[in-house]
Parts: C-alpha cells; sequence; structure tokens
C-alpha cells in the first residue's frame, strides 16, 4: 500500500467513526473518543512521515551493483538506518503517549470521586521499546536482507523494488500506531477507583474479531476485568472502548 493511500484510509476511517458512533455511548464518552480518534490520526501520520524520512534514507545510500544477469541493490549502512526509524518511533512514543493517557484522566476527573495514579506512561513505553526492538527492527532487517539478494533487470527497477520493500511497511506502522488507542483506554482502566463499572463497546460487525464480539457477553464488568482494547486478534485496528457506567461516580 502506497503511504498516499494509507493516509487517505485513515482519514476515511476517522470520518467513518465520528458518524457510527455506538447508540450507547454518552456524551463524555463521544468526546473523548473522538479526542482519541483524532490522537490516534495525528500521531499515525507523524509515523508515516518517519517512514518517509526512512525511505529516502535508505535510497540516498542504497548502492546498485552490477551482475553478469542483472543488478543487486546494497546498503551498507542499513542497521544505523533502520535504528533511526526506530528512535523516531520512540520519541513520537514519549510525545503521544502522555497525551493518550492525560486524555483518560480527563475523562475520569469529570465525574469521579477520584482517580488511582498507575505508572501507565511508563510501562507502555517499556512495551512500545520492547515491541520496537524485539519485533520491528528484525523484520525490517529481515526484509532488506532477502531483498539483497534479489537480482533485477535495470538500475530502476533495483531502485524501485527497495522501495516496494519499504511500502511494505507502512501497513505495519500503521497498525502499530493503533497501539495509542490501547495506552489510552488501558490508562483508563488502570486509573480508575476501585468500585467502578463498566461496559465493554463499540461495533459489532463482520470486521469484528472473535475476542472482542465474546467480549460484549461480559457486561458489564468490574473495572480491573474489562478487556482492554486492542488485546485481542485485532490489535492495533480495535475499534472498541471501555464505558464506565457506574461506581465511584461523584454525588
Amino acid at each position: 500500500m502506497k503511504r498516499i493511500d494509507f493516509l487517505k484510509k485513515i482519514d476515511f476511517v476517522v470520518r467513518k467513526a465520528f458518524v457510527n458512533m455506538s447508540a450507547g455511548e454518552d456524551k463524555q464518552l463521544q468526546s473523548r473518543r473522538k479526542e482519541q480518534l483524532l490522537l490516534v490520526d495525528e500521531y499515525t501520520k507523524k509515523l508515516l512521515q518517519a517512514h518517509q524520512r526512512f525511505t529516502n534514507s535508505l535510497l540516498a545510500e542504497m548502492k546498485v551493483v552490477p551482475l553478469q544477469d542483472g543488478y543487486i541493490g546494497q546498503v551498507a549502512d542499513i542497521t544505523k538506518i533502520v535504528e533511526m526509524l526506530i528512535q523516531d518511533c520512540e520519541k513520537l512514543a514519549e510525545k503521544y503517549f502522555k497525551v493518550a493517557v492525560n486524555n483518560s484522566k480527563k475523562y475520569l476527573i469529570r465525574f469521579q470521586k477520584f482517580i488511582t495514579e498507575a505508572d501507565i506512561e511508563k510501562d507502555t513505553l517499556d512495551f512500545n521499546r520492547y515491541f520496537l526492538q524485539s519485533s520491528l527492527f528484525p523484520d525490517i532487517i529481515s526484509r532488506f536482507e532477502n531483498a539483497e539478494h534479489r537480482v533485477y533487470k535495470s538500475v530502476e527497477a533495483t531502485r524501485d523494488g527497495y522501495r516496494k520493500v519499504s511500502d511494505a511497511l507502512i501497513s505495519r506502522i500503521g497498525m502499530y500506531g493503533g497501539y495509542i488507542w490501547t495506552v489510552g483506554e488501558k490508562a483508563l482502566k488502570e486509573n480508575a477507583p476501585p468500585g467502578t463499572v463498566a461496559n465493554w463497546i463499540g461495533a459489532s460487525d463482520e470486521r469484528t474479531c472473535s475476542g472482542c464480539n465474546n467480549a460484549f457477553g461480559g457486561n458489564p464488568y468490574p473495572i480491573k476485568q474489562v478487556p482492554e482494547p486492542g488485546s485481542f486478534a485485532c490489535k492495533g485496528r480495535c475499534r472498541h472502548a471501555i464505558q464506565i457506567i457506574g461506581g465511584g461516580y461523584r454525588e
């Protein structure tokens, strides 16, 4: 998928989500979800800008080597270039995860007697760092190591081949960006006071994974038992949210 197509898809999903807010949502939750959707939109676009810088650096450093039967591409500093992308992702997480956590706290403070102070920001940043280093980083390195073994018919075909390998990362990076939705929902769950009761709400259609669909059957939940959006198979594509319905409300 090309970057511009993915950006259009993000904008469409956000607009559609605004129109299709669940009928079971109160106005406070709708306001919070819109705020979070806009944050996901902005954060994901920043990640894709980081990916564009990565692609530009990759192509600038790539050398096309002629062989008897064609051409291959080589990037001497591929590890360094990927590390720069990972560092960009970490910096963006540090900035935007804080906003996601604070948005959830603002939602709680509006009508809860008090909130707990769980260190969600640190926990999610630690997990994010682990994911980047143990999953995304080796995956990108592996893709370009495989690309070095491909033989192309021309110089331009070689460069285009490497560009396509990089473009193939766009969907994965976009899904990774969706984790910020989970960060906000996790912050809501962990900062809510004991005794809070919540519902699992959101879409139930052909695109809803079985885990999310099954979660509806547990409503209402004690706050510590409600599932976290993004914890099922849909992960960064989750369209569900936690709705507080009782316990700990201001009198």
